[in-house]
């Protein structure tokens, strides 16, 4: 019916993997996506789901699956330059010739990668996408065309995730 609804998914993916398989939603994404009208929210940190919020409550006119870790988590889209605007890959962190493209609480193993490869003299960049649904074809465009390489880290099933999505826009 495309009413202005918001579902939240609160500690999906492996968040709760140390309380089993029964506790893993690695497919909630997909479910989402494929629903008509649906758009997808998954902000990365706290500051990032504070925006996301504010859309869903004030802004959206349809239904909106907003996936969310559990609490505690870290802030790390702060060192990012560009506002968040749903629909919007939001770059992070500038860097050259490698990028990260990565979305939810996960993007914290995109930092930890990235101070691994620093040691190295390799500095990706890191975007986050935290809008799935509808997909920033405009700044993936702009991905593929500066990066050499491209590494998709997700907290979700490889069916209908970011990375497929990529892949069959490439």
């Amino acid at each position: 019916q495309n009413l202005p609804v918001t579902i939240v998914g609160m500690g999906a993916g492996t968040i709760y993997s140390n309380l089993g398989g029964t506790h893993m939603t690695q497919e909630d994404i997909s479910i989402a996506k494929s629903m008509p009208n649906m758009s997808v929210i998954a902000p990365a940190d706290p500051i990032e789901l504070n925006f996301a919020v504010d859309y869903c409550s004030n802004i959206s006119k349809g239904p909106v699956y907003l996936r969310i870790g559990k609490s505690g988590e870290k802030n790390f889209s702060n060192h990012s330059r560009e506002k968040w605007k749903f629909g919007k890959i939001r770059k992070i962190i500038n860097g050259k010739n490698i990028c990260f493209i990565s979305y939810g609480p996960i993007i914290k193993k995109v930092f930890e990668c990235r101070d691994l490869l620093k040691k190295e003299k390799i500095y990706p960049s890191i975007y986050n996408c935290h809008t799935l649904k509808p997909l920033d074809k405009i700044r993936l465009n702009t991905i593929f065309d500066e990066y050499k390489k491209i590494i998709i880290l997700e907290d979700h099933s490889e069916i209908n995730g970011l990375a497929q999505d990529v892949k069959s826009y490439a």
